[in-house]
């Protein structure tokens, strides 16, 4: 191969190393969203199908897409990029006594 051409073969080879490595950095995680103020138990979430085995934390292929894990508090699994902030959610356990306990 002559010289002239390794260069611009290299480059791109770089190129798409980097590309590539760019895609990952975009993909999402599955991250529950807030639910009910005071859990009350669970209730089907109109037009989200239920999860297949999603948990929050593992990579996710579609952003925003959501699913229900069937939760007591009624949260669902939403594919986000940007992490979660600490202590999200103020939640009531059901039949509790009005304090607030982390969710999610």
């Amino acid at each position: 191969m002559p010289n002239w051409l390794r260069v611009p073969l290299l480059s791109f080879a770089v190129l798409g190393l980097a590309c590539g490595t760019a895609d990952v950095v975009q993909r999402g995680r599955w991250q529950y969203t807030c639910g009910d103020p005071v859990c009350h138990g669970y209730q089907p979430a109109p037009g989200v199908a239920a999860c297949t085995g999603q948990q929050s934390g593992d990579a996710c292929p579609v952003l925003d897409e959501r699913c229900d894990p069937q939760d007591p508090c009624n949260r669902l699994l939403e594919c986000e990029t940007d992490p979660p902030p600490p202590n999200p959610c103020p939640l009531t356990p059901q039949g509790g006594d009005g304090s607030s306990l982390t969710g999610g």
